[in-house]
């Protein structure tokens, strides 16, 4: 509990200004802007280039985060927080700038001019998002509200008006446009991005009632996409944050989505599970969400770009860990789309492989969970023509057939070769051999015994069309191994950076 507050909060009230916001004492605000401005009139850092006085865009935040609108007008109107003057302009945009007498041609010094280049272009947006976005990100909906309204660019254009020597708004009263409709089309910019902002706040009463607000009054946000293909229903799923998922399943987003690359909710989720490592890996919490006639249909898609091509569940058995305490999780989500088959589990990946052939065959843990779930699984061929069993077997006589260590003949002798010189430890019997080699035996008779009542089932044969499918993805994917790389930063928005931290 912070000493000179009357109660405990978990905001970090370091400062007077913070301290001003969180109390909402708009005197001590505009009191400390003051001050603040007749110090930096006083002490200027460079007395050539005086500058106005700026706050700090974590104190923004704290008052965007409360709902404080009236500190919000004070921190606009005095210190145009939230805008950075300077990336509002475009040098091309800037007039005053006299016509040359004569043509100077499309190119100067065998290198194209900027400006003709730039010509038909779109002006490229300023790297600092709206202050809209961040209200959303916040999570309150006061501080939304007041953003989507006239204030914010009346309370601007007043900084403007009375801040003329500041060098960012001398350019912006140079632009052909006028200060009034930079301004506004800066802070209308980027608004298809307010849902998924909304959406990756921290989930609470306040912020649900945010989501659904703009869930069920700004419906086209429902299905807008980033530059990476992500809906806001995409980004609840990828968070984690299925409250908020299911308040935009309600007002009717669209399930099937896909993302540039090709994957589906599912994928998202196991995607980000396997970067952030869980010890609960069930997803049945967002298959759960999911409508029962779609399901089918999103447990069988493939991510068909990139290098790998997995459906979710074998996507899934690919990334967690080979343990007894990850089992459970998968073993409750299978359990949900058991009514649905099991096709998804025969679907061949990038490997041409099906999970039982994967790493089905390396964990007794899993093989087992597996074929209790669908002994069928034991039958299926992979592109080789090889079941589960014929895979252990492999791997089981390779094990046992692996040929001893023979040392390195040397020409002088080694006084210290025989069995006196050896170390004691090295006459004790090794079992690590011998638990893998068990091990795989056991994985081996598993797989031949099929389903849990031993009962062996009939061979399923790979189809031409699983060959020819495997075939194709390979020969693409060697392709892209080939062809010459352009190492190009791929492109970002504002979601994809704060989904990244």
């Amino acid at each position: 509990m912070d000493p000179f507050l009357e109660e405990a909060t978990d905001q970090n009230v370091n400062s007077l200004m913070r301290y001003a916001i969180f109390t909402d004492d708009t005197k001590l605000l505009d009191f400390l802007i003051s001050l603040g401005q007749q110090l930096t009139e006083w002490f200027p850092e460079d007395p050539a280039n005086p500058t106005p006085y700026y706050v700090y865009h974590d104190d923004l935040y704290l008052a965007m985060h409360l709902g404080r609108l009236h500190c919000l007008e004070i921190l606009v109107k005095r210190t145009a927080a939230g805008v950075d003057f300077d990336e509002l302009v475009d040098e091309g945009e800037i007039e005053g700038k006299e016509a040359p007498e004569h043509y100077r041609g499309l190119s100067v010094r065998g290198k194209k001019r900027d400006d003709w280049a730039r010509r038909g272009q779109t002006a490229t947006e300023p790297d600092t998002p709206p202050p809209l976005l961040y209200a959303a990100k916040m999570g309150n909906l006061e501080s939304v509200q007041w953003f989507l309204g006239p204030a914010p660019a009346r309370c601007y254009n007043a900084f403007v008006a009375g801040n003329k020597n500041d060098p960012g708004v001398r350019k912006l009263l140079l632009t052909k446009k006028g200060p009034a409709n930079t301004i506004c089309d800066f802070l209308e910019s980027r608004c298809h991005l307010l849902l998924h902002s909304a959406v990756i706040a921290e989930e609470n009463e306040e912020s649900q009632a945010l989501v659904e607000y703009l869930a069920n009054n700004m419906r086209h946000l429902l299905d807008a996409r980033n530059v990476d293909g992500y809906t806001p229903l995409t980004v609840a799923f990828r968070l984690g944050r299925f409250a908020f998922a299911k308040i935009l399943i309600h007002a009717g987003a669209d399930q099937t989505v896909r993302d540039v690359d090709g994957r589906n909710l599912l994928h998202v989720r196991i995607q980000h599970m396997s970067r952030s490592r869980p010890t609960d890996w069930s997803i049945r919490e967002a298959l759960e969400l999911l409508d029962r006639q779609l399901l089918s249909s999103m447990l069988t898609a493939r991510r068909l770009s990139g290098d790998v091509i997995q459906t979710p569940f074998s996507w899934l058995i690919l990334c967690m860990s080979l343990d007894a305490s990850t089992l459970p999780g998968l073993a409750a989500s299978l359990d949900y789309v058991k009514p649905l088959g099991c096709k998804h589990l025969e679907l061949l990946d990038s490997e041409g492989n099906t999970p039982c052939h994967g790493r089905g065959v390396i964990s007794w843990e899993l093989i087992d969970s597996l074929l209790a779930y669908e002994p069928e699984l034991a039958a299926k061929e992979n592109v080789n023509g090889l079941t589960p069993a014929d895979v252990a077997e492999q791997k089981l006589f390779a094990k046992a057939a692996k040929p001893p260590h023979i040392p390195q003949q040397s020409s002088s002798r080694n006084l210290g070769a025989g069995a006196v010189g050896k170390e004691p430890w090295t006459f004790v019997h090794q079992t690590g051999k011998g638990v893998l080699l068990a091990n795989r035996r056991r994985i081996y008779e598993r797989c031949c015994l099929g389903g849990s009542d031993g009962d062996t089932r009939r061979r399923k044969l790979v189809t031409l069309f699983e060959v020819r499918e495997f075939a194709a993805a390979s020969h693409a994917r060697f392709q892209r191994c080939n062809q010459r790389r352009t190492w190009l930063s791929p492109e970002m928005d504002k979601i994809t950076e704060w989904l990244d931290l």
